[in-house]
């Protein structure tokens, strides 16, 4: 059966690693405070309060609405550069078709929940997504470089946005 459970310590490292990834490439590392092995699963990324949208009583609906979804496809690459960095450099695969379907189907109800997206703008954004971080990810460099950080991860168990940037910030280039 097909899931996006962690099989072990090292894939969760390489998620997370992944999830960072997306942050510092997507010019987002400023929203991050931590990585965390020890923390329950779905908290191990720790963001700062200014990337939660504040509701403005001002704001037009258009304004509200267009930060409603930067904040989901930010949401959506966390979670797609983790699967990817799972699949790319854990299991030295590409994202499987099933976990495509996987994927869009989680997504589609954060989408529509949150911004009001039908299935298919969801899959429209998760297929653009999946292509930059397989692309991304599958570069060799870059997997080294993500490889390296998970070690580093298991073995310092958290990492505040300073050491992450420390090695993960040549990414910013990209």
């Amino acid at each position: 059966m097909l899931t996006l459970k962690y099989k072990d310590e090292r894939d969760r490292a390489l998620g997370l690693g992944g999830m960072a990834v997306s942050l510092v490439v997507w010019e987002n590392a400023r929203f991050l405070r931590r990585l965390s092995l020890d923390a329950p699963v779905g908290e191990g990324v720790a963001l700062t309060p200014d990337f939660f949208p504040q509701r403005n009583q001002r704001a037009s609906a258009k304004a509200v609405w267009t930060r409603d979804v930067e904040v989901f496809q930010t949401e959506a690459g966390m979670v797609i550069a983790n699967l990817a960095s799972r699949a790319y450099i854990g299991s030295r695969e590409p994202i499987s078709r099933e976990m495509r379907e996987l994927i869009v189907k989680n997504l589609a109800e954060r989408g529509s929940e949150e911004c009001g997206l039908e299935e298919a703008e969801v899959r429209a954004v998760a297929d653009k997504i999946i292509g930059y971080f397989s692309q991304v990810l599958a570069y060799p460099a870059v997997a080294s470089m993500v490889g390296e950080f998970a070690d580093l991860l298991v073995a310092e168990r958290s990492m505040e946005r300073d050491r992450v940037m420390e090695l993960l910030g040549r990414l910013e280039r990209l």
